[in-house]
């Protein structure tokens, strides 16, 4: 909420900067002394110019940027959750039948695994396996290179990633993935909150 605030405020600020040196750039062409002119241009209007296009570079242009990349690749918000059932899965996870489900998903389409629910439900089968656990870790870190799908979804594997990960990364690696996830996904101000307190627990870890 607050981000939001400040990046309304400062294209308010942006816009009002560019109109105030637009009127100082028309004023001193319109001005009769040469000298009062020049200074207007070099000392009103073209400074407010370079600051105001800063401003609509950093907070209007960037974010319009943005916006037409998600659109344009995945944008976890259109994503169409998995097109597979996944109810088997997790009733073999529930009975202990690890082997089935990974050998059953390993038969799924790669697309499948680019929702994050899916790849949770693979790790977790590898993950009580313990000839295929790196493979787990590794199929989650593969994810986590461009993380898609549901806020809640990406959340939980990443906290799975993060507890199950102990015994092949250490604290500074997983971190470090938590902490490029939290840059390439659109999580709420709570869940922000969460992951940067696991990150602050894992640095604790690593200066131990």
């Amino acid at each position: 909420m607050v981000h939001k605030v400040i990046l309304i405020g400062m294209r308010v600020i942006c816009i009002g900067l560019w109109g105030t040196a637009v009127f100082f750039f028309l004023r001193a062409f319109s001005r009769g002394g040469v000298a009062a002119a020049l200074a207007d241009f070099l000392f009103l209007a073209l400074p407010l110019a370079v600051v105001s296009g800063l401003l609509f570079h950093r907070y209007i242009l960037s974010c319009m940027a943005d916006s037409l990349v998600d659109r344009l690749l995945w944008n976890r918000e259109r994503l169409p959750e998995a097109q597979v059932p996944l109810s088997p899965f997790y009733g073999g996870l529930s009975n202990g039948a690890y082997h089935a489900v990974r050998q059953e998903m390993r038969a799924l389409p790669e697309g499948a695994f680019r929702d994050p629910e899916v790849v949770l439900l693979y790790a977790q089968a590898c993950m009580n396996l313990p000839e295929y656990a790196r493979e787990g870790v590794e199929t989650m870190e593969t994810f986590f290179r461009h993380p898609r799908g549901r806020a809640e979804h990406i959340l939980a594997l990443l906290f799975y990633y993060a507890d199950a990960a102990e015994d092949f990364r250490s604290p500074e690696a997983i971190a470090a993935v938590l902490t490029a996830v939290l840059k390439k996904s659109r999580f709420a101000e709570h869940e922000k909150n969460a992951i940067r307190a696991r990150c602050a627990v894992l640095r604790q870890r690593r200066d131990v």
